[in-house]
Parts: C-alpha cells; structure tokens; sequence
C-alpha cells in the first residue's frame, strides 16, 4: 500500500493548528501559559486600580505578552522555521511525501530523504477526520491521509499496521 501527497508551506502550517493540545505535555504546558495570562491580566487590572510603581507594570505587561506569544504565535514560527529548513534542504517550495507500507516495514520518502520505520514500534494510531497520525516509540509520528492512497486504501492499511503492531 502506498499513501502520498505533496507537502507545502499551507499544509505545514495547518499541522501547527493540532499541536497545542495533542499530549499529555502540552495541555499541561497550555494549562500553566493560561494561568499566567490570567494572572497578569489580574495584576494589570489591579495595578490600574490600586496603582502600581513602572517595575510592576513591566513585569505584568511583559508576562503578559510572553504567554500570548506562547499560546497563539510560537507554534507558528517553529513550523514555519521547520518547513524553512526542509525547503532550503531538498531545494524545492513544496514536495511529495511517500508513506509505503509492505509486508515488512513502513518505508516513509520526503522528496530524496528516505526512513524506514518498523511495525513493532507503532505505539497508537490516531484519527482526526480524513488525517490519519502514527506515532511510534521514541516521540516519531508520520502522518497520513486516508484519500491519498495511490495502492490500496486506509482500511486496508489500518489491518496491516493493527496485525503487525506489538
């Protein structure tokens, strides 16, 4: 079976959308940023109200920033970063990702970079609609659609992976 389909700067930074609150981590981490959102915006009212010396404002103002930066810019700018890297590497704007899966492993193409992944370490799958995310041992994910199979299809494929998986 083979899933492929073209990567570009727009796709890329459609992943970033799903990031903020996959895992365990990242709720948590998104959980602490909220809190200090809320906690300098308190601070700011309260300064406005009570008064507050230039330091204080400061800190509030800038804690403030910081978590607004964290909760909604900087996921943007490490996948636009990311895809910066890998576009300047293979020296094109966009191209296609080659997800194989044979009898033995999973054989996974980016334009001329090619990883060869194994069933046995498939941890879970996770479906979001038409995406379809494979997370492996060691914090490696693939990610796959279910209408961009060229040779076989998502059902088909799902057996497999489920079959061979630990």
């Amino acid at each position: 079976m083979k899933n492929e389909y073209k990567i570009n700067k727009a796709l890329m930074m459609s992943w970033a959308k799903r990031y903020i609150l996959s895992g365990a981590a990242n709720i948590v981490l998104f959980i602490l940023w909220v809190f200090v959102g809320v906690s300098s915006l308190a601070l700011i009212a309260l300064y406005a109200i009570k008064g507050g010396d230039v330091l204080d404002w400061y800190i509030a103002i800038i804690m403030l920033l910081l978590s607004v930066y964290k909760l909604f810019i900087s996921r943007f700018i490490v996948i636009s970063r990311r895809y910066s890297i890998y576009a300047k590497t293979y020296g094109v704007p966009e191209w296609t990702r080659t997800t194989e899966f044979t009898d033995t492993e999973i054989i996974m193409t980016d334009h001329t970079a090619k990883t060869v992944l194994r069933y046995e370490n498939v941890k879970k799958i996770k479906e979001y609609g038409n995406e379809v995310i494979i997370f492996f041992n060691d914090n490696i994910a693939t990610r796959i659609y279910k209408d961009a199979f060229t040779e076989g299809s998502w059902e088909e494929c799902n057996t497999l992976i489920q079959s061979k998986m630990k």
